[in-house]
């Protein structure tokens, strides 16, 4: 702005002036001299709009508090003795040795817990097996387990036959406490082949033989 306003100023001083003692011609009035041509004032230049500056506000890191989990310590506490006598289970007359025929979920839920057991379970997917659960007043040394394995006759198979005699020894138990036993024979699974006749011994003193095993005798002719 300011460059424009000298320029003009300039302008203006360069026209002569007129002075008073000069003598006119006769009865001519003096023309007027001529007025400069006004020229446009040059417009402002157009004011650069000024672009806002956006402030970017510094982000306040606030450190969060970590929260530090304290592990309670809970107390071990024993597992709970089984009730005795157990419920459902068939004994000998003085109430000191017990046994009952489980069922295979009852089976299933033992060997959740017991690696033998498991094992002993997958050997009955091809083998006819029988089992019961035995449990005594006071502790055995060992177990002896007698068994009968029966199917049909070859002759008749509307008549059931023997097939054979499974005599299972099982490892020894605490007063009280519950043990499954397994009946595993070799005879291979088939159409009403099973294992009954069950009849279960507690043994106070060590025997001669190997513990576990199933010992079984086949019938000759059936």
């Amino acid at each position: 702005m300011r460059r424009t306003i000298v320029l003009v100023t300039l302008i203006g001083l360069l026209f002569p002036t007129i002075s008073s003692a000069a003598t006119p011609s006769p009865k001519q009035s003096p023309k007027p001299a001529a007025k400069p041509a006004a020229k446009p004032a040059a417009k402002p230049a157009a004011k650069p709009s000024a672009k806002p500056v956006t402030k970017l506000a510094a982000k306040k890191t606030v450190a969060k508090k970590r929260k530090v989990s304290v592990r309670k310590e809970i107390p071990t506490l024993p597992s709970p003795s089984p009730k005795w006598p157990p419920a459902n289970f068939n004994h000998e007359k003085d109430g000191t040795v017990y046994a009952k025929i489980p069922s295979f979920e009852e089976l299933k839920g033992m060997a959740s817990n017991s690696p033998t057991l498991t094992a002993d379970l997958k050997k009955c997917e091809a083998n006819t097996c029988g089992a019961v659960i035995v449990a005594s007043e006071t502790s055995c040394v060992w177990w002896e387990v007698d068994s009968v394995v029966s199917g049909p006759s070859s002759a008749d198979p509307t008549i059931r036959t023997p097939y054979g005699s499974l005599r299972t020894l099982a490892p020894a138990t605490n007063a009280k406490s519950i043990k499954p036993i397994l009946l595993i024979s070799p005879e291979p699974l088939g159409d009403g082949v099973s294992v009954g006749g069950i009849i279960a011994k507690c043994w106070s003193q060590a025997g001669t033989e190997k513990i576990p095993a199933n010992i079984y005798t086949p019938v000759a002719n059936r």
